[in-house]
């Protein structure tokens, strides 16, 4: 009888021990290399990349940092304040964004410059 209640004990305290364990999450920020601590939209993209639009613009992280896209106006210029309200990949693998009152630019999957649609 003490050996199964000692097997028991001993599974009892295996088990409890697991639900200690806390999960790993990487919070990122400014200091990171995001343009703004406050993000407006995001899209997981097909190949994976994570895609932010801030008011300060547009970020894509791929697991291990962070790169900043720049959205040109009528010129090509980049734009001074891109505020990125939506974000949408379609089936062909476009990224289209919707930028506060300059309008909507798309960018194709391999090239990923944008262009004002």
């Amino acid at each position: 009888m003490r050996i199964i209640l000692f097997i028991a004990l001993i599974f009892c305290y295996t088990g409890t021990k697991a639900q200690y364990i806390k999960p790993f999450f990487k919070t990122l920020s400014i200091e990171n290399g995001l343009p703004e601590g406050y993000v407006l939209a995001s899209i997981q993209d097909k190949p994976g990349y994570l895609w932010f639009g801030t008011q300060n613009g547009l970020v894509r992280y791929d697991g291990y940092q962070l790169k900043q896209y720049a959205i040109p106006d009528d010129k090509g210029v980049p734009l001074i304040y891109c505020s990125i309200k939506h974000l949408h990949e379609d089936r062909e693998g476009k990224l289209w964004v919707s930028v506060d009152n300059e309008g909507l630019y798309f960018s194709r999957q391999a090239e990923r410059c944008f262009h004002k649609a």
